[in-house]
This record gives structure tokens, sequence and C-alpha cells, in this order.
């Protein structure tokens, strides 16, 4: 009977905590608050500006000044179009002279590869063989006739120093006194020849003028050689003859001192680059040498590619299709880098971006949903449209929280512009 018992408040017991924890589970179903769904409010208008949908605030990556603006505001540009150019001399060089290097490499390439052509051979080939010729030449030193030749120049200068040195001799004083004098006899003779026909027409043109000239030149020329003889040598053309023969008598002492072991180096040292320079022209291009040029020659196309990036950042062009804004460039002006410089928009669908819709109503409002659009420059126009973003982020406007959203106008009028005053109406549902 005790077991019996004991069974019984047991029983009882989980009974009772079971009852217990499947009422805490109810209440804490209930404890979990619901929100109704949100619903559209008729009554919800904000005020917004209209957009084209597709736009864009340009500008260029690099400053410079302006050298030309190729449009105008209002006007219809196609995708490409050339809108506005910086001034572009330094990068137009940089284009041409990376050009070059990447046609230098090309070449370089293409040499290798083509190995040595019959000239290039011929020629290193008559290096060498001059250079041996040259060393052969120093071993043995200079031949008989080569100093002969040199002692010959030597005395001729030696010659010419000592002839100035003393002067003009009698006989050269008397030639050039009877050079003169001949000179002065042709002289007077040819004078009277022409004052015979100086009153004529057109003396000046007839022969006699022109052996007057002439007497006259042979005159002065003679009596400038005879004075020349007379007062001596100048001082810089004594120093110019003694010149003469120190440089004589240093190739003359050159060629009868043995070579030194300096230049004997310097000859077997021209030996050896030539015999390696043919040697190279011979072998075949090695795997490295091109595989070097191919990667000099990818560097410059780098480089030029670079060169062309930077001359394009000179050039604004249209990126799609529009309308041209704001103009915020003038020819001959410094702009900075991202300086924006005009505005661009594509006028054929239209967007309107609210400036006033508060927190209080944006909850009600939600994506797809219908919209009517009044103008306030246009009373009797209504369009359709439909909300395409609510912006997630809200801004501080004196005091109220503002939020974007963007709506999407499903059709379009004439005599809509770019910035208009817009009054929005959000129906109840979206469609």
């Amino acid at each position: 009977m005790r077991w019996k018992s004991s069974s019984i408040v047991i029983l009882l017991l989980t009974l009772l905590l079971t009852a217990g924890c499947q009422h805490t589970r109810e209440e804490g179903k209930q404890s979990t608050p619901t929100l109704p769904p949100v619903k559209g409010n008729p009554h919800i208008t904000a005020d917004g500006t209209l957009l084209p949908a597709t736009r864009a605030q340009l500008s260029l990556p690099v400053g410079g000044r302006v050298r030309a603006v190729f449009v105008q505001a209002g006007d219809a540009v196609k995708a490409g179009d050339l809108l506005l150019q910086l001034e572009d001399e330094q990068q137009q060089a940089a284009v041409e002279q990376a050009q070059a290097q990447v046609e230098r490499a090309q070449a370089y390439l293409r040499k290798l590869q083509a190995g040595p052509t019959q000239e290039d051979l011929a020629i290193a080939q008559a290096a060498l063989e001059a250079a041996q010729a040259k060393l052969r030449k120093v071993r043995k030193g200079a031949s008989q006739a080569d100093i002969a030749a040199a002692q010959a120049e030597l005395a001729q200068a030696q010659a010419s120093l000592r002839r100035l040195l003393r002067g003009p001799s009698p006989h050269e004083l008397a030639a050039a006194e009877a050079e003169l004098a001949n000179a002065e006899a042709a002289l007077r003779q040819a004078q009277s020849l022409y004052d015979r026909i100086k009153s004529l027409p057109g003396a000046g043109a007839r022969p006699e003028a022109l052996q007057l000239e002439r007497a006259t030149n042979a005159y002065k020329a003679a009596k400038a050689r005879l004075e020349a003889l007379k007062e001596g040598p100048l001082p810089e053309e004594v120093q110019a003859a003694r010149a003469r023969v120190a440089a004589a008598q240093a190739r003359l002492q050159a060629l009868q001192d043995t070579p030194s072991e300096e230049d004997l180096a310097l000859a077997q040292a021209d030996v050896q680059r030539a015999e390696a320079q043919l040697a190279q022209l011979q072998a075949q291009p090695r795997a490295e040498d091109v595989t070097l040029a191919q990667a000099d020659l990818k560097a410059a196309q780098a480089a030029l590619r670079q060169a062309q990036i930077a001359l394009e950042h000179t050039r604004l062009s249209a990126p799609f299709a529009g309308i041209v804004g704001n103009i915020r460039a003038r020819a001959g002006e410094y702009v900075p880098p991202g300086t924006p410089l005009l505005q661009l928009g594509d006028t054929s669908s239209w967007v309107i971006q609210t400036t006033n819709l508060s927190e209080l109503d944006v909850v009600h409002i939600q994506p797809n949903m219908n919209v009517t659009v009044a103008f306030d420059a246009l009373p009797d126009v209504h369009l359709a449209g439909h909300v395409e973003r609510i912006d997630p982020v809200g801004e501080q406007v004196r005091g109220d929280v503002l939020y974007t959203v963007l709506i999407r106008l499903e059709e379009t009028v004439p005599h809509l512009y770019w910035g208009m005053t817009a009054n929005v109406t959000f129906e109840a549902s979206a469609p």
C-alpha cells in the first residue's frame, strides 16, 4: 500500500509540472508582438526635381589648360563625341617618344631572331683584319719610308719658319715692286679708256668700266703684298709656323721610338674586341637574349599604352548620347584634376527625385508604388510613374529627417526641362 501511495503522489506531481510548462510556453507565444502590414497613404505628397534618368557630371582625371570647348549648353551629342580638350603637347611628345622606343625594340628583336647579314659579317671581318694589321705594325715599328716622309715634312716646316723669320729677300722685294708697277700702269691705261666713254649713256655697263674695276683690284692687291713684305711677318704667323715645326718633330720622334708596352696593350685589346664582335655575329642568338629582347619590347609597348592613356585623359568625350547641360569651363582656363566640367543627360526618359519626404511618410511608401506627378510650370499636365528606389539613409534638414525617393515616369510630354519642380502624389497601392 505504501508503494502505491508513493506512485500516486509522483504521478500527481508530474501532471502538475507538465501543465505548468505548457502554460509558460503559451504565455511566451502571446508576448511576441506582431506589426501590422505597411499600408499606403493616399494623402502623402512630396516635392521633387525632374532629372534625366541617365545623367552624369563629367570631369577629367588630369588637370591642365583648356584648349577648346566644342559644345554649348543644350547641344545634342552622340556617344563618343569630343566635348572638351586640354592642351596636350607634352602628352603628344611622350606618345611619339614611346612609339620610337617600341619600334626600336621591335627592330632589335627582329634582327636578333634573323641573325647577322653577310654585310655585317664582312664589316666585322674587315675590322678584325685592320686591328691585326695595326698590332703587327706596332710590334714591328715604323718603316724607313714612314721615317723618311716624316723627316721631309719636318725639313719643309723648318724651312718655312726660317724664311718667315729672315724676311723677304732682295729678289722677292724687286719682284713685288715690279708687280706693283705693272699693276699701276694697267690701272692708268684702264682709267684712260674709261675716261673716253664715261659721259656716254650706260657707261657703267660697258667693257671699259669692267676693265677699270679689275685693274683697280689688281693694283690694290700688288700694293698690299709689297707692304706686307716690307713690314715682315705677323706674330701669329710666326707662332703658327713654330707649331707646325713642333708637330713634325713629334711625329718623327714617335716613328723613331720603339713601341711602348701601353701601345702594344691597346693594339692587342683592339684585336680581342674585334674577334669577340665577329664571334658574336657568327654565333646563333642565345635563348636568354631573345627572351630579354621580348621583355624589352613588352615594356616599351606598356610605356606606349600609358602615354596613349595620358593623351586620352586630356580629351573629354560623351559616355552616352544626350543633351549638354551646364558648362563650367572656358578655353584658356586652367582646371585642376577632377573638376566638374559639364553636365550630360539623356532626356529620352525622366525620373523625379524627392526633396522633402519626411520619416513619418516614408514608412508608408514601398517600391513599385504608383504615383501621379504634376508640375508647377505645367499645371494641366499629370503624368503616371512608379517608385523605383527608396534611399535607406535619411538626412537631417533643419531638425527633420528627410528621405530621398526616386520615381520613374512612365510617360513623357513636350516642354519637360531638366531641374523642373514637380509635385508627387503617392497612391494607396502598388500595381
